[in-house]
């Protein structure tokens, strides 16, 4: 029997998931004109909550550890996965990708090589404020993923996701146009400023961001890494990115040596929270 998965078949609820959201997505247009106004403005953040933790778990989950061990399947996953994110799956990878290869860098020489830093359009050498930094996250960067996925020589799939997200559009248009205008495009900025928000206070408390064992932070709540599958082990995860979700917890103890001489400290709340800090 040909091998399914790539890393663990628990990748299965993730793949469910993203299914469900876009299952979930038609069912509400097709419903929309329909439902009354309270069932609309009760589905709105519950939709908005399901598309955000889709993008921090489960495509999150995907671009570090693709779930399936044929590769035409991952790259089917990414087009329907897209669909979800309204942006295109394998940009998003590579802008997430620059994240981990420079570390959410401080300005130097005027800018970072990071184009999702926290650092890059602050002043002074501080973190930008949270405000901008989440409201203008989804339209930056994207020029820089895109040379990097000319340089990976992925623009075919890039060109398949974008026109996967023009059908859907065409589609919702068609369906119902005040859905899309009125609901699904606010609903899925609301959920991309929530992603960065999250990214935000991953690192803000950050010890020493020159130092991959203190340039963001963790938080081990039980229940909050069940319910998004170890996403708290943040840290952990920027020490060693392609480690598989289920084994990330593992490497708390594995590097906790270094990680208290960076002075690094957990964090009290989830990161979309942080501003309890």
């Amino acid at each position: 029997m040909t091998r399914l998965w790539r890393y663990s078949s628990r990748d299965s609820a993730l793949v469910l998931m993203t299914a469900g959201q876009l299952v979930a997505t038609i069912l509400w247009a097709t419903s929309f004109a329909a439902l009354p106004l309270w069932a609309n403005l009760l589905l709105f953040p519950l939709m908005t909550f399901y598309h955000y933790h889709n993008t921090i778990c489960a495509t999150h989950s995907f671009i570090h550890c693709p779930y399936f061990a044929r590769k035409w399947m991952n790259r089917a996953f990414s087009v329907a996965n897209t669909l979800n994110l309204f942006v295109p799956n394998v940009l998003y990878k590579y802008h997430h990708i620059l994240h981990h290869r420079y570390g959410n860098d401080p300005v130097r020489g005027g800018t970072t090589l990071d184009p999702s830093s926290t650092y890059r359009y602050g002043r002074d050498g501080k973190h930008e404020h949270l405000v901008p930094y989440a409201l203008a996250g989804v339209f930056r960067g994207s020029n820089f993923a895109w040379d990097e996925v000319k340089k990976r020589h992925e623009m075919k799939q890039l060109y398949a996701e974008l026109c996967g997200m023009a059908l859907l559009a065409l589609a919702l248009l068609w369906v119902d146009w005040r859905f899309f205008a009125a609901a699904y495009l606010p609903m899925v900025y609301l959920s991309w400023i929530m992603t960065h928000v999250e990214n935000y206070y991953d690192h803000y408390r950050a010890a020493n961001p020159d130092d991959r064992f203190g340039d963001s932070v963790s938080y081990y709540g039980k229940l909050f890494n069940f319910l998004y599958f170890n996403e708290g082990y943040h840290l952990e995860h920027h020490i060693q990115p392609s480690v598989h979700w289920t084994r990330r917890g593992a490497l708390v103890d594995r590097f906790k040596d270094q990680v208290a001489a960076a002075g690094s400290e957990p964090a009290r709340f989830p990161s979309l929270l942080g501003f309890l800090e």
